[in-house]
């Protein structure tokens, strides 16, 4: 055992250790470009992608998210948001120098500085398009991410770490949210078989969309590889690691796509031999690795599940498309959106449509799409207009604010736009991590009490709901969490769903480290604020929009901005609500948290 164990820790060593003895040397910026990246990320893939495929030399920085480094001084001052990719430009011709995160936000200011076939696109339908296949691809990760905690994370850290114990000391400088994440997984702890299957579910009917997307074409955008190739690639290409395989019958499209995409030189080049190897082991021998882990750990033991034994039932059981060209009711040049109560997102859109003074109008939409995926959600928001949809968050605001006549709003210059675009990455972070479960269990739990609780049988038959049966386990738990013991209600469902019923004392744990998370969130803003009127620039634009948007929300569930702590971040607040459009958003977030949760 002990050989197989180092073996395997020699084959994966470059992942989970630090190739460079010393960090002052790490990251320390030299001239040209340098890619802090983890191997394994789509997001950071997606960036070496790019590079090679407009042959821009770099250097490449491994962080070691396992041990933390991404919370550690040094990196958090090359990115706030802790995450990987973030790249440094210095004396690099056509950017100032500096720090930039997001994915999208790297890919594009490399497309803007280098000559040669272009990643975007400077015609607006594409651009569009484009994109709206970028917000396709943050719109699955909700549940990816829940596969790659279940089928990936727990047996590698019961390879990596020696037992539980050596794993909470390496961790303890870890976030609490982020550390007790690492436990459950350990533990195997968290989601029922059933609810993996679900999230399998949900990952190959999102795959539907994209193989009608490759209908009779070769790109997704264009006649040519573009930006939304390889930002839904980087993603897709990962889906067999945990567990879910693309099957050639089903997703025949998919299969020929993914194919012309690997055998791309700038591809090819984007992984080392090392991590080809390593995903080569999981995908093909996963069970020898599941043993190892289970043997060495001593723990609970954990089942990997396999994505191909749901494959069809998802095809069968996906909702009738969307991908609706016309409506009958819109007319004229008139904006239509689907409108969501209480949803921050839907108060960022209407906020800027505001703003720039366009005509709109509502069409509502279930406060039930809010709940169990923040990111998936994404593919709920779309405007209308011309008799054309526009879908996902980045793609709408963007549409929104070409249509406008303020450029500042959404600025010009690559450097400027990567600002905002950076801020608009920070505050989805944000939002999907740690806003939104607190929305779910302080705003929309009581909505759903107060609909439902006397009216049961109505929300038990979302089990056969196409549109809400994946999510139907979410639903009920969000529901639960608002319901009072004494309910009538309480009884019927702790015998009927049990794996639903919340564990209050874990709740409220997860509760004060999502606290402390948006804590720090605010600590960064106030950073920023501190000789800055504006959050990009010396006026208003669509960052401070959609930041000021998601802080609305922090008093709806329990969180103070402390005038006292966060001077700054009060005094721009102040700023921004001195404006007519501001302050109305803020009366009429306070008028429907009211309606929806005290039926007023």
């Amino acid at each position: 055992m002990g050989i197989i164990i180092s073996l395997f820790k020699a084959i994966f060593g470059g992942l989970f250790s630090s190739k460079d003895g010393t960090k002052k040397s790490k990251y320390e910026v030299e001239d040209g470009v340098t890619l802090f990246s983890t191997a394994l990320s789509p997001c950071a893939r997606r960036v070496r992608i790019a590079l090679l495929e407009k042959q821009i030399p770099f250097k490449l920085v491994e962080i070691d998210l396992f041990t933390g480094e991404q919370f550690n001084e040094e990196f958090t001052f090359v990115n706030p948001n802790r995450k990987v990719p973030a790249i440094a430009f210095k004396n690099v011709k056509g950017i100032a120098d500096g720090f930039y995160s997001e994915s999208n936000v790297i890919t594009e200011i490399l497309d803007s500085i280098s000559p040669g076939p272009k990643l975007y696109s400077s015609d607006k339908r594409e651009r569009a398009d484009i994109v709206q296949w970028q917000d396709y691809e943050q719109s699955i990760t909700d549940d990816f991410g829940l596969l790659v905690f279940h089928n990936l994370l727990c047996f590698v850290l019961r390879m990596v770490f020696n037992d539980l114990d050596d794993l909470e000391e390496k961790t303890k400088n870890f976030p609490e949210t982020f550390k007790a994440r690492g436990i459950s997984a350990y533990n195997s702890e968290g989601k029922s078989e059933d609810e993996i299957n679900q999230h399998f579910i949900a990952c190959y009917q999102s795959l539907l969309t994209l193989e009608r997307g490759l209908q009779g074409k070769k790109y997704l955008v264009g006649n040519r590889f573009t930006a939304a190739d390889l930002t839904v690639f980087s993603r897709v290409d990962m889906f067999p690691l945990v567990g879910m395989p693309i099957i050639h019958k089903h997703f025949p499209n998919i299969s020929r796509w993914l194919e012309l995409i690997r055998s791309r030189k700038s591809v090819v080049d984007s992984e080392d031999w090392c991590t080809k190897f390593q995903k080569f082991l999981i995908i093909h021998f996963p069970s020898i690795f599941v043993l190892i882990g289970n043997c060495k750990s001593g723990q609970k033991h954990h089942r990997r599940m396999d994505g191909e034994l749901v494959v069809e039932r998802a095809i069968s059981e996906a909702p009738i498309s969307t991908d609706i060209k016309s409506l009958d009711d819109q007319d004229g040049d008139e904006i239509l959106i689907t409108y969501y109560p209480v949803s921050s997102s839907s108060f960022q859109i209407t906020l800027l449509l505001d703003i720039l003074h366009l005509d709109y109008s509502k069409k509502n939409g279930h406060v039930l799409d809010l709940i169990g995926r923040a990111a998936g959600s994404g593919g709920i928001y779309n405007i209308y207009h011309k008799n054309q949809p526009i879908r996902g968050m980045q793609a709408i605001l963007e549409y929104i604010c070409n249509m406008g006549s303020n450029p500042d709003l959404y600025p010009k210059s690559p450097e400027d736009r990567a600002k905002v675009q950076i801020w608009l990455g920070w505050e989805q972070t944000m939002f999907t991590q740690e806003l939104s479960p607190l929305i779910e269990r302080d705003i929309l739990s009581k909505v759903l009490v107060l609909r439902y609780e006397k009216h049961l049988d109505d929300l038990l038959q979302l089990r056969s709901n196409l549109q809400y049966k994946n999510k139907f386990q979410n639903i009920l738990k969000c529901f639960m969490i608002g319901l009072p013991e004494k309910s009538e209600c309480w009884n019927q469902l702790t015998e009927e769903y049990a794996e639903c019923v919340p564990d209050f004392e874990a709740v409220e744990k997860q509760r004060k480290g999502l606290f402390q998370l948006l804590h720090l969130r605010l600590q960064h803003l106030d950073n920023t604020l501190i000789h800055q009127d504006y959050l990009v620039g010396k006026t208003l634009t669509l960052a401070d929009i959609c930041v000021f948007s998601r802080l609305m929300f922090f008093s709806a569930i329990g969180m103070k901005i402390s005038a006292q702590k966060y001077s700054h971040v009060t005094t721009w607040l102040l700023l921004l609500q001195s404006k007519t459009s501001f302050s109305d958003m803020v009366d009429n977030l306070t008028n429907q948290i009211q309606a929806l949760t005290l039926g007023q």
